[in-house]
C-alpha cells in the first residue's frame, strides 16, 4: 500500500516513448519506495492501449489535461493505488465497470462527467478509500451500493445535478470521516444513521432540499460537525426561503429502486440506535486525494 506522504518528496525524470505511431509523454517518478516505472503522470490528449493495459503500477496521473470524449472502461481495470484523471474535459456516463479499479484514492472531479454513480461502486468495498465525485454534471439517486465502502474515509459528490434521499446505507460507513454532498438536489430527511457513525468529522450538505434532521444529527450540528446550511429544515437557521421549497417540491420527485434506500447491508451495533456524543477528536487525519485538485508542476 502506498504511502501518499512520498509524493511530495519524489524525484522527477520525463522520459518519452513511441507507442503504435504515437508519441506519449511520461513523467516517471522516483523515490527511494517505488520504482520509477510504477508511478506514471501521462499527457497526451487520448489514452494509449499500453498504458490501459499496464499492470503492477503503484501511481496513475492523467489530470490537467486534454483528455475528451468518455472515460475508457479499462481505466477502471488498471492495478493500481491511486487513478487520478481529475481536471480534464471528459464527459458521458462513468463506465458500468467502475467498482473493478483496486484504486486507494480516486479521482474524477471536475470533468464533464453526465449519469448516475454505477451500481458496481460497491465491488469496491475492500480497498476504495477516498473517492472525488465533484464538479461534474452526475445525476440520478445514490446507489444503495456505496454503503458497502467498509474503508472509505473521504467521499465527495458536491457540486453536481444529484437528487434523492440519502439511502440508509450510509450508516453502514463505519470510518468516514469526510462526506461532501453539498451543491445537488438531494431531499429528504437526513437519515439518524449517518449521524451516528463514529468517524463522522465534516459532513456538509448544504445547498440542498432536506427537509428533517433528528436529535443525533442535531448533536453533530451543535458540534460544528454537520453543516446543514440553506435546505429546507423548519425551525433551524440560514435555511432556504418557503417559497424556493416550496417550488422544488411542487414538481414530483422519485428514484428508481425506492424500495433500496431503506437497506442495510450491514449490522448495525446496537449503539448506534442511541443518541451518542459526537467524535471528541480535534481534527481528523487530512485527506490525501484533494491535493490532486492542485495544478502540478511542470
Amino acid at each position: 500500500m502506498m504511502d501518499m506522504g512520498v509524493v511530495e518528496n519524489l524525484k522527477m525524470r520525463k522520459c518519452v516513448y513511441d507507442f503504435e505511431e504515437m508519441s506519449i509523454n511520461f513523467r516517471m517518478w522516483e523515490s527511494s519506495l517505488f520504482p520509477a516505472a510504477l508511478i506514471l503522470q501521462v499527457f497526451n490528449l487520448v489514452f494509449s492501449s499500453n498504458v490501459l493495459r499496464a499492470q503492477k503500477l503503484t501511481f496513475v496521473d492523467i489530470r490537467f489535461n486534454g483528455y475528451l470524449g468518455p472515460v475508457p472502461g479499462q481505466a477502471f481495470n488498471i492495478d493500481t493505488d491511486v487513478l487520478f484523471i481529475n481536471n480534464n474535459q471528459f464527459s458521458r456516463t462513468i463506465p458500468t465497470n467502475f467498482g473493478n479499479t483496486p484504486a486507494l484514492y480516486l479521482t474524477l472531479a471536475n470533468n464533464k462527467l453526465t449519469g448516475p454513480i454505477p451500481r458496481s461502486i460497491g465491488r469496491a468495498w475492500n480497498t476504495l478509500t477516498e473517492a472525488l465525485f465533484l464538479g461534474n454534471r452526475l445525476t440520478g439517486c445514490l446507489p444503495f451500493e456505496i454503503g458497502y465502502l467498509q474503508k472509505a474515509t473521504v467521499l465527495d459528490f458536491g457540486t453536481n445535478l444529484l437528487t434523492g434521499p440519502i439511502p440508509q446505507s450510509f450508516g453502514c460507513l463505519v470510518k468516514l470521516q469526510y462526506l461532501n454532498l453539498a451543491h445537488n438536489m438531494f431531499y429528504g430527511p437526513v437519515p439518524e444513521v449517518l449521524c451516528r457513525l463514529p468517524n463522522a468529522f465534516n459532513f456538509t450538505l448544504t445547498y440542498n432540499y432536506f427537509t428533517q434532521v433528528g436529535p443525533q444529527c442535531r448533536r453533530l450540528i451543535r458540534a460544528r460537525r454537520l453543516n446543514v446550511n440553506s435546505n429546507c429544515i423548519f425551525g433551524l437557521p440560514n435555511q432556504r426561503p418557503a417559497a424556493e421549497c416550496a417550488r422544488f417540491f411542487a414538481r414530483p420527485r422519485s428514484c428508481a429502486r425506492e424500495s433500496s434506500f431503506s437497506f442495510i447491508p450491514c449490522t448495525l451495533p446496537a449503539s448506534s440506535m442511541k443518541i451518542a456524543s459526537p467524535p471528541t477528536q480535534d481534527e481528523a487525519p487530512a485527506p490525501q486525494s484533494y491535493k490532486a485538485l492542485q495544478m502540478p508542476p511542470h
